[in-house]
């Protein structure tokens, strides 16, 4: 095996989960906004309702299934390892920058709480 197709595979992978990370953020932010805006008299059946139609409609749960679909149907092949170590360097890699910068958010608006 190449040195360069191994890398090449491997940068595929990153694509791939930053496309699966991408669409499960944007499902999670419309269930979110769903739920943040339901009525204050509307009945659970009803936000439920729309949060199942949400995720039915919308790609994040999907391409969830698509993802495990093909690591399934790929898990013997020789450039296998390579893809998935890819998709799980991004991960883990986003996660780190997303967890730092929501505790710098946190952080700065502690200290303008503090300050007024």
């Amino acid at each position: 095996m190449n040195f360069s197709i191994n890398w090449a595979v491997f940068f595929g992978g990153v694509v791939a989960s930053n496309v699966v990370i991408a669409l499960v953020i944007h499902w999670l932010r419309a269930l979110h906004e769903i739920w943040k805006s339901r009525a204050e008299g509307a009945s659970s059946n009803a936000v439920a309702a729309q949060l199942v139609i949400a995720s039915v409609l919308n790609a994040g749960p999907w391409i969830l299934v698509v993802a495990g679909w093909f690591a399934v149907y790929v898990w013997s092949e020789w450039w296998a390892p390579s893809f998935f170590l890819g998709g799980v360097f991004w991960i883990v890699l986003m996660g780190v920058v997303v967890s730092v910068g929501m505790r710098k958010l946190k952080r700065e608006r502690g200290q303008k709480q503090n300050a007024a």
